[in-house]
């Protein structure tokens, strides 16, 4: 079966993602060449840390900027490009991911092209593993179990806050609806 998108007159194909520079990358059998920086930015930017769980929006580009920083300069691309991956297929929490061995096979397999393309070494020098682990505890502290009176002032905050009151709008539909219901029986 074949999809047709009309605004880039490109067909879609199933087991194929689509990526905001308009490549279709196959994750399965992901090349060099499926690799594109702009991509890897985008993708980081719009892809939460710890499932979403953190009291402001915190993105996995966000997390790779923290590590890079940290870094000597000969890791400082291991080290932004570290989450890469995350950028075709999202963030897993660890305790999932290590369940999922599919997932962390496909994740390998990205990695090992991303770290062709630009020319860093996989699987990442310790180095890099050391600061990621020690900025991962620093986020867990500040994002997750940090301060009360952190004030989110991201557009998602409005989001988060309509999402909130939908549901609590439908659950008291469904309660009434169920009540007449049970009444008219």
């Amino acid at each position: 079966m074949v999809w047709y998108n009309p605004k880039s007159n490109i067909d879609d194909h199933p087991g194929k993602i689509r990526t905001v520079t308009g490549k279709q990358i196959d994750l399965l059998s992901i090349t060099e060449d499926d690799i594109d920086i702009e991509d890897i930015a985008y993708g980081l930017a719009h892809t939460a840390r710890f499932a979403g769980q953190t009291r402001v929006f915190y993105s996995v580009a966000e997390h790779s900027i923290s590590v890079m920083t940290n870094l000597p300069l000969e890791l400082k691309i291991a080290g932004l490009l570290h989450d890469a991956s995350e950028a075709y297929i999202g963030d897993m929490p660890s305790p999932i991911k290590s369940a999922m061995p599919d997932y962390r096979y496909i994740e390998d397999k990205i990695m090992e092209a991303i770290a062709k393309k630009f020319n860093f070494k996989w699987p990442l020098d310790s180095r890099v593993k050391k600061i990621d682990k020690k900025i991962l505890l620093k986020e867990w502290s500040e994002l997750v179990i940090g301060d009360d009176d952190i004030i989110d002032e991201t557009p998602k905050k409005s989001v988060i806050s309509c999402f909130l009151r939908l549901f609590e709008h439908v659950v008291e539909e469904q309660r009434i609806y169920k009540e007449k219901k049970s009444v008219n029986r």
